[in-house]
């Protein structure tokens, strides 16, 4: 497993924390405390609807996979 940074009350794949850092974040004005704030915010609000549709997506291709045992 790789290394994670955990940033407010996020735990981020520290090679995508670095790349944000290094990459993303210089040169636009954005704060760093400000952006991992932002991220977290939308995490928690979106996390929970995001999961039920993975779940509902999962679903759906297990279905999609199996015969489908129609009688002829």
């Amino acid at each position: 497993m790789s290394a994670r940074i955990e940033t407010h009350g996020l735990k981020v794949d520290k090679v995508l924390f670095d790349f944000v850092e290094e990459k993303v974040l210089p040169g636009t004005g954005v704060a760093s405390e400000a952006f991992w704030a932002g991220m977290a915010t939308l995490a928690h609000e979106f996390g929970p609807e995001n999961r039920r549709l993975l779940d509902t997506r999962t679903k759906m291709q297990e279905r999609r996979q199996r015969p489908l045992g129609l009688a002829l």
